[in-house]
């Protein structure tokens, strides 16, 4: 099965939409990845071994978000597209923060609540 090859236009705004979807956290690591091989039209080995310099098999595993990839993996894997690896505030907190008030007593004894 021949794999149809994008446009200029079609692939700036799939690297759009790729963006946009990290930007929100609507995408796992692998899922990312997959998008971003699937942007550039090649299979996983010719993406694995051509692009990035990685094995097949770890890059197989990083699109199931399977695996421990090291930093040097995801860094290979984020700069064909511009990216960095770090940390990212979150748009929404997880949880919230538990809240200690501490309140001087006159029994000079100091209780948390």
């Amino acid at each position: 099965m021949k794999k149809k090859t994008l446009s200029r236009e079609e692939t700036r705004d799939k690297k759009i939409e790729l963006l946009n979807k990290l930007q929100a956290g609507a995408l796992t690591i692998g899922q990312a990845t997959r998008e971003m091989r699937k942007i550039t039209g090649l299979t996983q080995t010719e993406y694995a071994e051509k692009v990035l310099g990685i094995f097949p098999r770890v890059l197989m595993d990083l699109e199931k978000d399977k695996g421990n990839p090291t930093l040097e993996t995801l860094t290979k894997v984020a700069k064909p597209f511009g990216l960095e690896v770090g940390f990212v505030k979150r748009q929404k907190p997880i949880e919230k923060p538990i809240k200690s008030e501490i309140i001087y007593e006159p029994s000079n004894s100091i209780v948390r609540h």
